[in-house]
């Protein structure tokens, strides 16, 4: 995906080039970007370059750079996060009656998710700055999904547990386990804002080995962020709630579409230009499917809050006495998309 783009051979084919696509924003093709960027070498069309940061943050949202749907696809979940996780803390009767552990578990992995959104925004929006940008930027992308999956393995280890595991029995070790991420979580952000402003990345290595370093550190490092969480959410789905099951299946085919280009691998040809700007892009499907993976994440921890709610004196419930299907998933914006996901679990895990 960032393999710095050859430069032009002429002023005549650069020019033509600038011609065919378009001068607004700097918009250039991949051909024709300057020496050094880091590009996604599978659209031909429509990126940007050299732009100041008003100038790349006021053009994100403009539909005629080839980033536009990437980015349409941070700013949307963004915002349905951050609403979803205000409006159940505020008004959801079943975060009140569910346990500490589960609450902070529930807070964190809101606010986690929401920072990752917010770094992957910045990354597609500001890597049309500079070269050097273009490729030290992503280790913010990097930082948040790390955090996300980081934070999310408590809660995922709460629901696990279920709902009758005692406060006095789990409380301890689980808050243990918040302090170990937040022990981690400092290092790792100052990490990647050092990388981002001050690193001068290799033209040769690849992410993984600049970020991490090769070999045995690498793999220590990816396994230090994502096995605890992989290993907790799946125990949730097989002992608690087959969401569980359904975020990671979503999760590895999400990331195979995104690893192995598809569909656009299916035409290599620089002559076909057809998913440039295309909602149906590798990328943009991969942040998608993160996003159906955040939600299931969302449901599955509100119907583990749900199930506290039942089993909370009838005084503490909501105005019906009963916990519904709908109760438990409380926010507003997450009913609609949720009341869909949980009858398609029904279907798929009866």
């Amino acid at each position: 995906m960032c393999r710095p783009p050859a430069a032009p051979t002429t002023k005549t084919n650069a020019a033509l080039a600038r011609k065919k696509c378009g001068t607004a924003m700097k918009l250039r093709c991949l051909e024709d970007m300057p020496r050094g960027y880091c590009c996604d070498c599978s659209k031909f069309r429509g990126h940007r370059c050299d732009l100041s940061a008003w100038e790349a943050l006021s053009s994100s949202l403009s539909p005629r750079h080839n980033e536009f749907w990437n980015v349409l696809t941070d700013v949307v979940p963004l915002l349905f996060f951050v609403v979803a996780a205000l409006d159940t803390v505020r008004v959801d009767t079943a975060f009140t009656a569910s346990s500490i552990s589960l609450q902070r578990g529930f807070l964190a992995t809101a606010f986690f998710t929401v920072l990752q959104h917010a770094c992957s925004f910045v990354a597609h929006t500001f890597s049309a700055c500079s070269p050097r940008l273009s490729h030290t930027i992503w280790y913010l992308d990097y930082m948040g999904i790390g955090l996300n999956f980081m934070w999310n393995a408590p809660a995922a280890a709460l629901v696990a547990l279920g709902p009758n595991a005692s406060e006095m029995d789990v409380g301890p070790w689980i808050s243990g386990w918040f302090a170990m991420n937040a022990c981690l979580t400092g290092p790792l952000v100052a990490l990647a804002v050092w990388a981002t402003v001050k690193h001068e990345p290799s033209k040769t290595a690849s992410w993984l080995a600049t970020a991490a370093g090769s070999g045995p550190a690498g793999f220590l490092v990816v396994a230090l962020v994502l096995l605890p969480n992989l290993a907790a959410t799946l125990a949730a789905g097989l002992g608690a709630d087959t969401r569980g099951l359904t975020l990671l299946a979503v999760l590895i085919g999400s990331l195979g579409v995104k690893e192995l280009h598809f569909p656009e691998a299916l035409w290599p040809s620089k002559g076909s230009k057809r998913f440039d700007f295309s909602a149906a892009h590798s990328h943009v499907l991969w942040h998608l499917g993160v996003w159906v993976v955040q939600i299931l994440y969302l449901v599955m921890y509100m119907r583990a809050m749900g199930q506290s709610l039942g089993s909370a004196p009838l005084q503490n419930r909501g105005p019906t006495g009963n916990v519904t299907r709908v109760e438990l998933l409380g926010c507003a914006p997450a009913r609609g998309l949720g009341a869909s996901i949980d009858a398609l679990m029904t279907l798929t895990f009866p």
